[in-house]
């Protein structure tokens, strides 16, 4: 009878349940994508559209826009259009300065405004090999100089040989 018990249980546990989902995507209207970054190198702002789940193509950039950035300050910068929806700038942002960001595409128009944030300083980086169970890891050590009364949020992007690094 365990002979029987143990098989009936082994078949159980090894046979499986396949079910197919079938998510019901709704086609919808492209919307535009818009994504801009003002740093102290300089200014590019991204423009896309949206596209259906099932569609496998890469998104085609948006070349036909007008992108401008005002400062608070009174700066002022038409962006260039360069590739695949790719619009640049030389223009560098200043800490404390409100920019906004103004794209117009046919009748439609954009409109975003953001504050630049300071920028804090980023300490030597300390490297050191630690010993892991049998062996060694090369570990980095990143510290910023905070910035009293500010929240701020850190992102450490590591490359080696000009490739991401983990």
């Amino acid at each position: 009878m365990k002979k029987y018990l143990c098989a009936l249980t082994a078949i159980f546990f090894c046979s499986g349940c396949e079910k197919e989902l079938h998510l019901d995507y709704r086609s919808v209207d492209p919307l535009y994508v818009i994504q801009g970054s003002l740093t102290n190198q300089g200014t590019e702002v991204w423009i896309t559209r949206t596209r259906d789940m099932e569609d496998g193509r890469k998104s085609q950039g948006i070349g036909e826009a007008a992108v401008v950035v005002t400062g608070e300050d009174g700066t002022w910068e038409r962006l260039v259009f360069q590739e695949d929806g790719c619009y640049r700038s030389a223009l560098v942002g200043t800490p404390g300065v409100a920019y906004t960001l103004r794209v117009s595409i046919g009748e439609e128009e954009f409109l975003s405004t953001s504050t630049m944030q300071n920028q804090a300083e980023i300490l030597p980086l300390e490297f050191e090999w630690v010993r892991v169970m049998s062996g060694e890891v090369l570990m980095c050590s990143m510290f910023v100089q905070d910035i009293p009364g500010e929240e701020n949020y850190y992102y450490l992007w590591l490359l080696k040989n000009d490739e991401n690094y983990r």
